[in-house]
């Protein structure tokens, strides 16, 4: 039983951080034209030079990108604070 619970709070942790990045990117975009320091942001991630074709049938772009800003960082923070707290 133990290991069930284990497994969800690792689901609900998750599935509270991507909301608390979400919510904390909204507001940074919502309060960008008031606090211009919530602009700055840092980007991680890959993205390859050319796509893999084959043929004109075929075409795979594999990437990834993650921005975080200072809203977002803290909307995970909250988040992650929630999460404890239940």
């Amino acid at each position: 039983m133990a290991g069930r619970t284990k497994g969800r709070g690792g689901l609900v942790l998750i599935s509270l951080m991507l909301v608390g990045l979400l919510c904390g990117s909204l507001v940074g975009r919502l309060l960008r034209p008031y606090l211009p320091f919530l602009a700055k942001a840092v980007a991680v991630g890959f993205e390859p030079a050319r796509p893999f074709t084959l043929g004109d049938v075929f075409l795979l772009h594999l990437g990834f990108r993650l921005r975080l800003d200072l809203a977002a960082i803290t909307g995970l923070i909250l988040a992650f604070v929630a999460y404890r707290r239940m």
